[in-house]
């Protein structure tokens, strides 16, 4: 199911929000499931099933993060969780941060996670530049590999920065 299709929307890293719930209102409005009740029961199914789309659908579209792996995937990059491979350097950097996190969580101190914060936003303003310079160069018609490996190099380390934040504030993630 391509979703951009689905609310007419062109295909990209970007969306028109006003747009996209635009067309998430009209959709779900055209197929409610009460707009179907004296339909056969093949066309009950149809709706429903539409209904379905339309709203997973928005869900990815209107989430960046999602939205961004989302496009990946249309344009072919495939994810294999947790076999996937991170830079060392990375790997080193954010062991030192989540070292950081556990030592907060033994000694709570404003300071410290204060400075944990600002090492991951300094990170995460670092990882959406390389994001938004490589989407820049990118042709959704004829997209680069290099240019979509290093897309989703990025979506991963922002995936990992964000499970270090969860962990910050105990949300149940594990490591």
């Amino acid at each position: 199911m391509d979703y951009f299709k689905l609310f007419d929307l062109p295909r990209s890293f970007d969306v028109d929000k006003k747009a996209l719930t635009k067309a998430y209102y009209r959709l779900s409005k055209e197929y409610h499931p009460d707009n179907f009740t004296l339909a056969s029961a093949e066309e009950q199914a149809s709706a429903l099933s539409t209904t379905s789309d339309i709203n997973t659908g928005y869900k990815i579209l209107k989430n960046k993060q999602q939205r961004l792996r989302y496009v990946l995937q249309l344009l072919g990059v495939d994810f294999q969780e947790g076999k996937e491979s991170m830079p060392q350097e990375f790997l080193m950097e954010m062991m030192d941060i989540n070292e950081a996190i556990m030592d907060y969580k033994m000694d709570p101190n404003p300071d410290i996670r204060t400075k944990i914060e600002t090492q991951v936003a300094t990170f995460q303003t670092d990882i959406e530049s390389q994001v938004r310079e490589n989407m820049a160069a990118l042709k959704m018609d004829a997209p680069q590999q290099e240019q979509l490996t290093a897309i989703k190099s990025c979506y991963l380390k922002s995936k990992y920065l964000k499970r270090l934040l969860d962990n910050l504030d105990d949300r149940g993630v594990e490591m």
